[in-house]
């Protein structure tokens, strides 16, 4: 009888040998996947393929364990806008996501709760903020909810400087938050951490399960980027709403259970409050005495390209970015899962983000150099060589001074020369010009900023403001080249200095 015939386990022909063959074949492709996948850093395997890679992989390194309420805060005319980008990217991972919001709608599968149902009536019946609500609802009622997303336009009802610029939606977003917290322990209670978000919050899933792994729940605990701002009584930080805000299950279990009806309470005066988020921060400390600790720059207020780098803005890990767009969203998430599952830093957001460095110079543009944590002096007159002269720069006259100033110190990595042109009706000069530069020792791309119009004073004299923003690139990329590597370990950052100063 031949030795050659049918495998019955491989459904195939065998050839004499070939069953040797095949055990030395597949040996080889063993050995050859072992090397493979030491070439990973730390012994981490590759990336696998997109199909597999991405969500899957991601989720099943960093499960959704259940010890983590998530909250979303959004509104019904940029819900169905806003929502895909982060569920699909930032919250995959997340199994019952809680979305609050000023109508009760559904997006998928997801719920979304309005939060404004258990405002009082009668706070509302007299507050035209809750025109906007109103508006929704009758929408919806005949069915034209299609059409929530154009209410955008609707303008806030108050002319004041704290909403200047701002929509009828950005006014009634403030009513939402304290209301929020109860619902959402309501919701979910027993978790170990509770945090808040807003729908273009950008949350790094990984690090977040790394950062609270270092905290105890049974604590009293409230953490933010915080802000501060000064009310009546005395300076007040809180912690900035699109930040995101982390609670401890002991500080909202005191808040919503032990100090139920809270919310109600305010419902009668919280027209007089400035912002939603100051409104958390003030009511945490009337009622329990707790204040917000710093988390900044892990919380971070701004987007991917708004971020400002530099000294003790490099090696942090990124637990959320703020302002983000959808292609935001895809560009960080894609970072975070094709980097071998490492930390994502913000080393790694410069990196990818800008691999080409920043620009020169830009006009009409705001590269935020005046940011105070980060500002330098800008006063003080440059002595420059030209051949057999000395010149003295003044920094503020003109924007090649500004960037002379910025060169000659050494900290400074980018400036902003302000162009301020005053109307002087009935004089005989007619216009008079200020100027003033600024430096900068962190470096950010900022955003656009057109030349704008505006009262300078009680005169009420035209006014006109310019930008220009520069950077020092070849100090940038020197910097950057020099700081490639991070220390091993997990840096997290809170601090509660500024907050008890």
């Amino acid at each position: 009888m031949s030795r050659s015939g049918f495998s019955p386990t491989s459904g195939s022909w065998v050839k004499p040998g070939g069953r040797k063959l095949w055990r030395g074949l597949a040996l080889i492709l063993v050995g050859y996947a072992v090397w493979y996948v030491s070439l990973g850093k730390g012994n981490v395997a590759p990336p696998l393929p997109q199909s597999m890679s991405s969500t899957n992989r991601m989720c099943e390194m960093y499960p959704d364990t259940g010890d983590i309420a998530i909250s979303v805060k959004t509104g019904a005319t940029e819900a169905m806008n806003k929502l895909p980008a982060i569920l699909d990217t930032s919250l995959s991972c997340i199994q019952d996501v809680m979305v609050f919001s000023d109508l009760n709608q559904t997006y998928g599968n997801t719920k979304i709760h309005d939060v404004l149902s258990r405002f009082s009536p009668m706070a509302m019946k007299q507050n035209k903020d809750f025109d906007l609500y109103r508006a929704q609802l009758e929408l919806q009622s005949n069915g034209m909810e299609d059409e929530i997303e154009d209410l955008v336009r609707m303008p806030a009802h108050v002319n004041h400087w704290a909403t200047a610029g701002h929509n009828a939606p950005w006014a009634l977003d403030k009513y939402k938050f304290i209301h929020m917290l109860e619902m959402a322990y309501e919701l979910q209670p027993g978790r170990a951490w509770y945090l808040f978000i807003e729908p273009d919050t950008y949350l790094s899933w990984p690090n977040l399960k790394r950062w609270i792994k270092t905290l105890n729940p049974t604590q009293k605990l409230f953490f933010g980027n915080a802000i501060q701002k000064s009310d009546d009584r005395e300076p007040l930080y809180f912690a900035h709403g699109g930040s995101g805000f982390l609670i401890s299950s002991v500080a909202l279990k005191e808040f919503a259970v032990d100090h139920k009806g809270t919310a109600s309470s305010l419902d009668s005066r919280m027209h007089e409050y400035w912002a939603g988020d100051f409104t958390v921060a003030d009511t945490f400390y009337d009622n329990m005495g707790l204040k917000v600790t710093n988390a900044a720059p892990m919380l971070g207020r701004e987007d991917s390209r708004s971020y400002a780098f530099g000294e003790g803005r490099w090696c942090q890990p990124v637990i959320t970015l703020h302002h983000m767009q959808a292609e935001d969203f895809k560009e960080i998430s894609a970072i975070e899962r094709t980097s071998e599952y490492s930390q994502l830093l913000l080393r790694d957001v410069y990196q990818k983000v800008f691999p080409d460095g920043l620009p020169s110079q830009k006009a009409d543009w705001d590269n935020v150099a005046d940011a105070k944590e980060f500002a330098l002096n800008a006063n003080a007159r440059v002595t420059v060589k030209n051949g057999n002269s000395v010149d003295v720069v003044d920094p503020h006259s003109n924007l090649e001074s500004c960037r002379i100033a910025c060169e000659h110190n050494e900290k400074c990595f980018q400036f902003t020369w302000r162009n301020t042109t005053i109307d002087e009706f009935g004089t005989p000069w007619g216009w008079s010009y200020k100027h003033s530069c600024v430096l900068s020792s962190a470096f950010r791309l900022g955003s656009a900023k057109p030349a704008q119009e505006f009262w300078a004073n009680l005169q009420e004299k035209d006014t006109y403001r310019a930008w220009h923003s520069g950077w020092l690139n070849d100090r940038i990329n020197t910097w950057v080249s020099q700081h490639r590597e991070c220390p091993s370990g997990d840096h997290w950052t809170t601090d509660n200095s500024i907050v008890e100063a």
